[in-house]
């Protein structure tokens, strides 16, 4: 009976979401995210075009930036692919300004972020350090450590471990350990 009313009150969330960014876009969509009970994340999602795998479980806090706020933004989650038997922890970040791959089996650990760009804005600055993007790639069977930071154009093989607090700024292959800042291999 509880299982049928989840999925009940799962589908009369997602119309009444759909509802919602026909009239005020995906903005609210995201701040809902944040806050919202974990089974609905990913319905949600999906529903606004993500690809999201079987049995991904996402806990409280997940943020969502640039899906509506960059000059590249495309106003929905269709830059996320998560695979299947995914875990995202709490209150964790993905920038969806770039395209973001998830492998299966893949756990990310509670605040880490994934950063798909760097941009200084409209300033001075801008001369010397352009806007640049970049999608990230996760393999499969990867531990991404608590509070773990993986900016714009990172590829991680498969069976990789990311310790907790590396900031990784450069791709790595199958079965690497990274840790630090920067983040280096200490297989």
């Amino acid at each position: 009976m509880k299982k049928i009313a989840k999925e009940i009150f799962g589908s009369v969330y997602l119309l009444y979401l759909g509802i919602v960014k026909k009239i005020f876009g995906i903005r609210p969509i995201v701040n809902k995210l944040e806050h919202c009970k974990t089974f609905l994340i990913p319905l949600i999602l999906k529903k606004f075009h993500a690809t999201v795998g079987d049995r991904v479980t996402c806990k409280k806090g997940l943020a969502i930036e640039n899906a509506y706020e960059d000059q590249s933004s495309t106003h929905d989650f269709s830059r996320l692919k998560i695979g299947d038997s995914c875990f995202i922890g709490s209150y964790v970040m993905l920038d969806l300004t770039d395209r973001i791959t998830i492998g299966h089996n893949v756990c990310i650990s509670a605040r880490s972020s994934l950063i798909t760009h760097f941009d200084v804005g409209n300033r001075p600055l801008s001369a010397k350090y352009p806007r640049r993007t970049g999608a990230i790639v996760i393999g499969d069977n990867c531990y991404i450590g608590l509070g773990a930071i993986i900016l714009h154009g990172v590829t991680l093989g498969n069976n990789c471990v990311v310790g907790a607090g590396a900031l990784v700024k450069d791709s790595f292959p199958d079965d690497s350990t990274i840790v630090g800042n920067p983040g280096t291999n200490k297989n």
